[in-house]
């Protein structure tokens, strides 16, 4: 039998002080809103999902790296990944995490919008960080960096994300930053730039 078609063994008023009627009222005025609340909750953000921009619904299904664009350690990573892809095609796109469209990216992968602790690699149905998404870059690479990207895969993905996590940690302090952020330059075209 369902739930709400038991009957109660028990009076549902026993042991119950009596409450005024316009108190009953209002308990009950309360319980009926609060659905109202809750759907209005999930339109909302079921409507703030259809807003966001599909990076990967034009021509265009390269993934794209988000890397922090003050680092100077990550910033050169850019250029060795725009020199070194195999057969000189350009195989990503890229965002610095600061910018709009990393922001959403990030929001996108289910991150903190101000999270700059960890390059992320987005492809279209899932997206890695840390010691992955470099490897996962790596594999794309001219020699020797490709085969090397391979062999760090043996590496125990605990230990490689143990040794990113230092260098990330310290990247500004070892390599220091630029005093601002990097966008479109000489070496990363408006193509492989992702804007919002």
């Amino acid at each position: 039998m369902h739930a709400s078609m038991r009957r109660p063994l028990v009076s549902p008023t026993a042991g119950m002080q009596r409450q005024p009627v316009a108190a009953m009222q209002l308990q009950q005025k309360r319980s009926l809103q609060q659905p109202v609340r809750v759907a209005s909750i999930q339109q909302t953000s079921i409507a703030s999902l259809t807003e966001r921009k599909n990076y990967f619904d034009g021509p265009d299904k390269r993934p794209i790296i988000l890397f922090d664009g003050v680092c100077n350690v990550c910033n050169t990573g850019v250029d060795v990944a725009l020199s070194a892809q195999q057969g000189g095609e350009q195989m990503f796109r890229f965002a610095p995490l600061q910018s709009e469209a990393g922001r959403e990216l990030l929001q996108q992968c289910g991150r903190a919008t101000d999270d700059i602790s960890s390059i992320v690699l987005v492809e279209p149905h899932q997206h890695s960080i840390k010691s992955e998404a470099i490897l996962r870059i790596g594999t794309k690479m001219r020699a020797p960096l490709g085969q090397l990207a391979v062999l760090g895969f043996a590496v125990p993905k605990f230990v490689r994300d143990v040794l990113y996590d230092q260098v990330a940690n310290n990247r500004y302090t070892v390599f220091g930053k630029r005093k601002d952020c990097r966008v479109c330059d000489g070496k990363l075209k408006g193509a492989d730039y992702v804007t919002k």
